[in-house]
């Protein structure tokens, strides 16, 4: 299940992706009405803490913003491409010479397929959440979510690396849902604001393209959309999400170390170099072992 963890932490909130030089004509294209019109950089981390106080985390990946696209760098020199535009997601692997690219529908398609067939394994409904929240009041509930500002939530020693950063412009929020639902704690930095557009486009990505449409990851996509939309786009550079128990459960923190303007979108990532070949996605390989080994259990236990 690695791949499928690596390509989700890549795109959302924060976020992942691809690579080389793009053609002018291809970035005319999307010139007109880019997403993300003033480009920027984040590096961040995922922190998993256990009820025992036992924490790893992962190597920190760089998510490039700008024009149409996302592109997250990972420390291997891999990196994904969300192209908003085309709707299209490719995985480049310097490594191996190899990249694969598939639409937005196709990629929810499969995450579908993955979280069907693991609900089966496990004799679990299929539940859908599709909560959307728009920020006016000082707490917002749409379809269950609650937005709160938490005071004086200006980051209780948390920062961000930038130039002019200060800690007190960060907006912390405190976001519950249903009880089903676990509770997200968001810190925003309204230094950089994301369109509505954006915005919108980044929560399909994260609730419909990743997490196949449902699940608890639909559920915590939307509660992020939710703050977002809160603070009308500023930025989230710290989330974290309780697991269990509220208290004495383990926490799941996602957190950037770097939030800095750039002065062009970095199209020198966008293309695919010469000579890499053309291979399946892990996630379609993933997808298809699983429903394989899924039809082995049931035809054995079908047998007895």
């Amino acid at each position: 299940m690695r791949n499928t963890r690596r390509l989700r932490n890549g795109i959302a909130a924060f976020v992942a992706f691809l690579p080389g030089i793009v053609p002018h004509a291809a970035v005319a294209q999307t010139a007109s009405e880019p997403l993300f019109p003033v480009p920027f950089v984040v590096e961040h981390h995922v922190v998993q803490t256990d009820a025992d106080g036992t924490a790893s985390a992962t190597e920190p990946v760089t998510d490039y913003y700008g024009g149409s696209w996302i592109v997250s760098v990972r420390p291997d020199g891999s990196r994904m491409v969300v192209d908003f535009t085309r709707r299209e997601v490719t995985e480049i692997r310097p490594a191996a010479s190899t990249y694969s690219t598939f639409g937005f529908e196709r990629l929810a398609e499969l995450n579908r397929r993955l979280r069907r067939t693991g609900d089966a394994s496990k004799g679990e409904p299929d539940t859908v959440t599709t909560p959307q929240a728009s920020p006016r009041t000082e707490a917002t509930s749409v379809a269950a979510i609650q937005v709160q500002r938490v005071p004086d939530g200006g980051g209780g020693g948390f920062s961000v690396r930038a130039a002019g950063a200060a800690d007190h412009a960060v907006i912390r929020l405190r976001i519950t849902a249903d009880a089903a639902a676990s509770a997200l704690d968001v810190w925003c930095d309204p230094r950089v604001k994301l369109s509505e557009r954006a915005c919108g486009a980044i929560s399909e990505l994260e609730g419909d393209v990743l997490s196949g449409g449902a699940g608890a990851l639909v559920a915590s996509s939307a509660m992020l959309s939710a703050a977002r939309g809160y603070v009308h786009g500023a930025f989230p550079v710290r989330t974290i999400r309780h697991v269990g128990a509220a208290s004495g459960g383990s926490t799941i923190e996602d957190v950037a170390t770097r939030l800095e303007p750039l002065e062009r979108t970095r199209v020198d990532l966008l293309k695919v170099p010469d000579g890499y070949r053309r291979v399946p996605h892990p996630l379609e390989v993933m997808v298809a072992f699983v429903q394989e080994e899924a039809t082995r259990v049931r035809q054995s236990q079908a047998g007895r």
